[in-house]
C-alpha cells in the first residue's frame, strides 16, 4: 500500500509522512512547485538524506492556479501512483479535475482554503478565487473522508456543503534528535542572549493582528494582546530581568514593534530572524513560557511545538472543556486558556511565585501529547488508511486498468 501526501503547508505533512513511515506504511511527500520556502523540509529535519527518497515535487501549485493550464491527463499523471491519498490546500479541485478520489482531507487554514476567499466585484482576482472555490466544493464532495481541526469556521464550512467529516486532529510535530553541526556557533550566540534573565516567554507566532488579508474574517493571531499583556506584567513584576521572545516574522512586525515602543517595554523584549522549525525545536529546550494564538482557535502548529517540549503555553480556546471532550474524545490538555491582557499579566505575576506550578503543567502537557498527538495520534490515522485501502482496493485495481 503506498500513500501519498500531497502538499506541506505548516510542515504537517512532511511530520505526517515520517510517522506514518516509522509505522512501516510506505509513505510519500508530494510537493507543490511553489511551497513556502519556510515549509521546505529541509528546515524540518536535521537529516534531510534519509528522508530524501520519499519526498518528491510534483506539478501541481499550491494555489490551484495549475487548474487554468493543465489537462486532467496531466493532472493524473502528477498523481498516478498510490492507493491512498492525504491532501491539503487545493488538493480537492485537482484531484475533481482529475476524475479521481482524494481519500482524506486536512485544512490548514480557517474556514478551509479556497473556501474562505471574500468575492469582490471590483477584483479580477476575485473571480479566478470563485473558480477555484467551484473546484474545491466539487472535490471535497467526492472526498471519502473528511478530516479537520476543531475550528467553527471550518466545521460550518463543512456542514454547509453537507459532507462527511471527521474532527481529528494532524500529527504535525515529528521530534527527532537534533544534529547540530555547523549551527552550533549560531544557536550559541542566540542562546547567549537568554542568559541572567528571570525567565523566558517565547512566541514564535506570525505578527499579523492590525492589516489581516482581506479575506480573513476573524483575528487569529491578536499578538497584541500578549504585547499589552506583558507590558501589565512589567509594571508590577518583582522579579528585575524576565525576556520576551518574539519572531521578526509576518506582514505586522512594524506595528508590533511601535506597540511595545509605545508601552516602554522594549529594553524587555527580544527580536529574533525568522526560524525554521528544526531551529524553533532546539531552542525551545530553553525556554519557560510559550504564547500561542489568542484569537479564540484551537492551537495549530506553534501549540503542538510548545505540548512536544512540555512547556506550558498561553492559548485562547473558545470551546470548554467538556465541548472539546465532545467533539474529540479526548480530555482538553491543560493548555493557560487565556483572552485578555489581564489574564497572561495575572499568569505571570503568579509564575514569578510558583514556577513549580507551571511546571508541573508543562509535564502534564507533554504527558498529554504523548497519549493524544504524535505517534499515538499517527496510529489512528493508520487504521483509517487501512480501512479505506481495503474497501477501495478492487476498484481502484479496475480504474487504474483504465488508465
Amino acid at each position: 500500500m503506498k500513500v501519498a501526501l500531497i502538499g506541506n503547508m505548516n510542515n504537517n505533512h512532511f511530520s505526517f509522512m515520517r510517522y506514518l513511515r516509522d509505522l512501516e506504511i510506505d509513505a510519500y511527500l508530494l510537493m507543490y512547485s511553489n511551497e513556502q520556502e519556510h515549509f521546505l523540509p529541509q528546515n524540518d529535519t536535521w537529516q534531510l538524506e534519509k528522508w530524501k527518497p520519499f519526498i518528491k515535487k510534483i506539478n501541481l501549485d499550491s494555489g490551484g492556479k495549475k487548474n487554468l493550464y493543465l489537462t486532467k491527463k496531466q493532472i493524473q499523471k502528477e498523481l498516478r501512483g498510490f492507493n491512498i491519498y492525504i491532501g491539503n490546500g487545493h488538493a480537492p479541485g485537482y484531484f475533481y479535475r482529475a476524475g479521481m478520489i482524494l481519500d482524506i482531507f486536512l485544512p490548514y487554514a480557517e474556514g478551509v482554503e479556497g473556501l474562505c476567499m471574500r468575492f469582490n466585484p471590483k477584483k479580477k482576482k476575485s473571480y479566478f478565487f470563485l473558480f477555484l472555490k467551484f473546484l474545491q466544493r466539487r472535490g471535497l464532495i467526492r472526498s471519502t473522508i473528511l478530516s479537520c481541526s476543531l475550528s467553527e469556521l471550518t466545521i460550518k464550512k463543512f456542514k454547509k456543503l453537507d459532507v462527511k467529516y471527521k474532527r481529528l486532529g494532524i500529527p504535525m510535530v515529528y521530534q527527532e534528535e537534533a544534529v547540530m553541526g555547523k549551527k552550533q556557533e549560531y544557536f550559541k550566540n542566540t542562546l547567549s542572549k537568554f542568559s541572567h534573565r528571570d525567565f523566558i516567554l517565547f512566541s514564535h507566532v506570525s505578527h499579523i493582528w492590525k492589516n489581516p488579508p482581506y479575506w480573513w474574517k476573524c483575528d487569529l493571531k491578536s499578538n497584541h494582546i500578549l504585547i499589552e499583556g506583558f507590558s501589565l506584567f512589567i509594571k508590577q513584576k518583582k522579579c528585575p530581568k524576565p525576556l520576551l521572545v518574539l519572531i521578526d516574522y509576518g506582514i505586522d512586525v512594524n506595528e508590533s514593534k511601535q506597540l511595545i515602543s509605545s508601552f516602554g517595554i522594549s529594553n524587555f523584549v527580544l527580536w529574533l530572524p525568522k526560524m525554521s522549525r528544526k531551529e524553533i525545536m532546539y531552542i525551545l529546550d530553553f525556554v519557560d513560557i510559550g504564547c500561542g494564538e489568542l484569537g479564540g482557535a484551537v492551537w495549530g502548529s506553534t501549540g503542538w511545538e510548545f505540548m512536544s517540549k512540555g512547556i506550558p503555553f498561553f492559548q485562547s480556546v473558545d470551546l470548554t472543556p467538556e465541548e472539546y471532550e465532545i467533539e474529540t474524545g479526548n480530555p482538553f490538555p491543560p493548555i493557560v486558556n487565556v483572552s485578555s491582557p489581564e489574564e497572561i499579566r495575572d499568569h505571570l505575576l503568579h509564575y514569578e511565585i510558583n514556577r513549580d506550578y507551571y511546571i508541573s503543567l508543562g509535564t502534564k502537557l507533554k504527558e498529554w501529547y504523548d497519549s493524544y498527538a504524535g505517534i499515538s495520534l499517527a496510529m489512528k490515522y493508520q487504521r483509517i488508511i487501512e480501512n479505506i485501502y481495503k474497501k477501495k482496493a478492487p476498484e481502484q485495481a479496475h480504474y487504474e486498468n483504465r488508465l
